[in-house]
């Protein structure tokens, strides 16, 4: 149960930072397709797979949504703190938990049974990004619903995304927000 719950949480975060004016404090645009925790959907047995159609927005190399939870997803099976997962975690999520509460949460990640597989893939458009009392809109996020096997059980949630810098970037709860003010 812990295992799922931290799960929950690591998704969860994924699409919870960003400004309010949609533009990301260290970059000049976001079209953001965050995982996100706060629309995650409750635990759940049965599997349905959604065909989905490759969505690509101007980011460097012709990187994809599928490519980008490929490389997620692989990040995430080898505890790859210090590399993938951790770099790409939108600002908007360290402006709120900040870097080291960041990896102290990346590197607590339980093991998944099956990776994450992607169920559907929104058009990008504005995307609230709240946690912890705190919210920001993002001007342009994809939303990503995945599934995952963990403890046996199915888990179902919606990542956000946001394009910064020609690459995509997640957001997600990493525990404790930075007091505010």
């Amino acid at each position: 149960m812990i295992g799922i719950g931290a799960l929950m949480v690591l998704i969860g975060g994924f699409t919870l930072l960003t400004d309010d004016d949609g533009a990301s404090p260290s970059s000049s645009a976001t079209a953001d397709t965050s995982p996100t925790v706060s629309s995650s959907s409750p635990p759940s047995t049965t599997t349905t797979t959604t065909t989905t159609t490759t969505t690509t927005l101007p980011t460097s190399g012709g990187e994809t949504v599928e490519s980008f939870i490929a490389l997620l997803d692989e990040a995430l099976a080898t505890g790859d703190v210090d590399g993938e997962l951790f770099s790409r975690i939108h600002q908007a999520t360290l402006d709120r938990y900040g870097e080291e509460s960041c990896r102290s949460y990346l590197s607590g990640l339980p093991p998944q049974e099956r990776g994450l597989r992607i169920r559907e893939v929104n058009e990008p458009g504005p995307w609230r990004y709240e946690t912890d009392g705190a919210a920001r809109t993002i001007a342009e996020a994809i939303g990503v619903e995945v599934d995952r096997v963990v403890n046996g059980e199915t888990i179902i949630q919606e990542l956000h995304l946001a394009v910064v810098d020609c690459r995509f970037e997640w957001f997600t709860d990493c525990g404790e927000p930075l007091a505010l003010g």
